[in-house]
C-alpha cells in the first residue's frame, strides 16, 4: 500500500475543541501518538475526533510497515468522498450518514459553538438558533443555522461545509439581502495546503463575498471568548497566493447590493487606469506631461496601433469625451468647472470637435440610468444638432479606447 494510498484521509477536525490536523502532522510521531490515544478515547463519544470531509469518527492506526500514523474511519464500511472507490459526492455521503438531513457533528457542534461565542457578547441582544423565520411580505420562509442581531444590524450564520448547489445559495442570498439581513457563509478552516481544493468546493459561496471565504477554528473562537466577541477568519487570494486574518463584525464591508466582505478586490487594470485618470485631472483639466505617461501606458497594455503624440495631435477630443464618460460613470464632474452635469453636455454637443461623439455619449447616458438629461429641452436641442454631424464608427480609435476602458458598458 503506497503513502498515498494510506494518507487518503487528508484531514480531521478535534470536536472537543475544533482542532484542524492534517495527515501530514502525524509524521511526527509524538504528535501521531497522542492524537492516536485521543481518537480511540474518543471514538464512541459525543466529541470524537472526525473525518473533515464526510464527519464520521476516526482512529489512528499505524502502518506495519513504515511504523507511520494515518487516519482510519472508525466505520469501516462508511461511505466517505475521500476513500471511497466509486464517485461518490460529498451530498450524497452526508445524505447516507446523516438520514438525508445531511448535518453532520462538525456543523453541529461549530453551531453550537458559535451561538455560545455570540450569547456572550454583549452587543448581541437576540439570538436564534435553527428558527424558521417567516417573511411577512414575501410569505416566504428560511431556517437559518444561526440569525441574530448585533449592533441594530440582524446577521444570518450559514455554515457552509459541503457543496451547496448554485440556485439554493442565490436563493438564500436573495431571500436574506431582500429582508435586509447580512449574510455570511461560514466555513470550517481548510489546512493551508488544503484551500485550494477546498475552495473549489464552496467557489459560489467565495465569489459572492466578493472573493473572500471565512470560516471559525479554535483560534478564532478563542480569541472571541477572551474578548466576548464573534471572530471569524478571513481568506483572500492574491493570484496564486492565499492570504487570511483575523477579523470581526465591525470590520467587515457591507455593500448595499451584496454580501458582506473584509478585503477589496483588486481592482482591474482599466479601472486603476481611469483612477490615474482622474487624479491628474483637476476642474482647470489636465496637462500634456501627465496625459503622455498615461496614453503610453495604455497604449502598450492593449497593444493599440497609435503613439501618445497622435492621440494627443489627431484624437485631442478623446480627452474630453473620457472626462464626460467619467462624469457619468463615477457620478462626479471630472476636468471642468462648470456646475452641473447639464453644463457639460450643453457645452459637449455644441463643441465641433467632440460632437462626432454624440452617440457614444448619449448611449451611456441611457446605460447608465441619466437618460432624463436628454429630455431637457436645452441638450435635446444640441445632440440633435451634433448628431448632424458624422459619428465615429465601431472600428475607430477612440472607440477600441472607450471600449477597453469602460468594458460594462459597452
Amino acid at each position: 500500500m503506497s503513502e498515498n494510498r494510506i494518507r487518503l484521509i487528508e484531514r480531521v477536525v478535534d470536536l472537543e475543541n475544533l482542532e484542524s490536523i492534517s495527515a501530514s502532522q502525524l509524521l511526527d510521531f509524538n504528535k501521531g501518538r497522542e492524537v492516536r490515544a485521543k481518537a480511540d478515547k474518543n471514538k464512541r463519544s459525543k466529541c470524537p475526533i472526525v473525518c473533515a470531509r464526510c464527519e464520521n469518527s476516526v482512529v489512528v492506526p499505524m502502518h506495519w510497515q513504515t511504523g507511520e500514523y494515518y487516519f482510519k474511519h472508525f466505520d469501516k464500511f462508511v461511505e466517505c468522498p475521500w476513500t471511497s472507490e466509486g464517485s461518490i459526492s460529498i451530498d450524497q455521503a452526508n445524505a447516507r450518514i446523516f438520514q438525508g438531513q445531511q448535518e453532520g457533528p462538525l456543523h453541529k457542534k461549530l453551531k453550537e459553538k458559535m451561538a455560545l461565542s455570540l450569547a456572550a457578547c454583549p452587543d448581541v441582544p437576540d439570538i436564534w438558533v435553527d428558527e424558521i423565520y417567516n417573511s411577512r411580505k414575501f410569505k416566504e420562509h428560511k431556517k437559518p443555522d444561526i440569525r441574530f442581531v448585533y449592533k441594530d444590524r440582524t446577521f444570518v450564520f450559514e455554515i457552509q461545509l459541503a457543496t451547496t448547489q448554485r440556485p439554493i445559495i442565490t436563493k438564500r442570498n436573495k431571500f436574506y439581502q431582500r429582508e435586509g439581513f447580512s449574510l455570511l457563509w461560514i466555513t470550517s478552516n481548510p489546512e493551508p495546503k488544503a484551500l485550494e481544493a477546498h475552495k473549489a468546493s464552496v467557489v459560489d459561496i467565495i465569489t459572492d463575498h466578493n472573493d473572500n471565504l471565512f470560516s471559525v477554528d479554535d483560534e478564532t473562537f478563542r480569541r472571541g471568548d477572551a474578548e466576548n466577541t464573534i471572530v471569524l477568519r478571513v481568506h483572500w487570494w492574491e493570484g496564486s497566493e492565499c492570504k487570511s486574518k483575523i477579523v470581526k463584525l465591525d470590520d467587515l464591508i457591507y455593500p448595499e447590493d451584496g454580501l458582506p466582505y473584509a478585503i477589496e478586490k483588486p481592482k482591474p487594470w482599466n479601472e486603476r487606469w481611469k483612477d490615474s485618470w482622474v487624479s491628474i485631472t483637476p476642474t482647470s483639466g489636465s496637462i500634456y506631461r501627465d496625459r503622455i505617461e498615461l496614453w503610453e501606458s495604455l497604449i502598450g497594455k492593449y497593444d493599440l496601433d497609435t503613439n501618445a503624440d497622435d492621440l494627443e495631435q489627431n484624437h485631442y477630443g478623446l480627452i474630453y469625451l473620457l472626462n464626460l464618460l467619467l462624469s457619468i460613470e463615477r457620478k462626479m464632474l471630472v476636468g471642468t468647472k462648470q456646475k452641473n452635469l447639464t453644463e457639460v453636455l450643453n457645452t459637449f454637443f455644441s463643441t465641433e470637435s467632440r460632437q462626432p461623439f454624440a452617440r457614444i455619449a448619449e448611449y451611456f447616458l441611457k446605460k447608465a440610468n441619466e437618460g432624463s438629461y436628454l429630455t431637457i429641452q436645452s441638450t435635446q436641442q444640441k445632440l440633435n444638432e451634433a448628431r448632424q454631424t458624422e459619428q465615429i464608427d465601431k472600428t475607430s480609435l477612440e472607440a477600441k479606447i472607450v471600449r477597453v476602458l469602460f468594458p460594462k458598458w459597452t
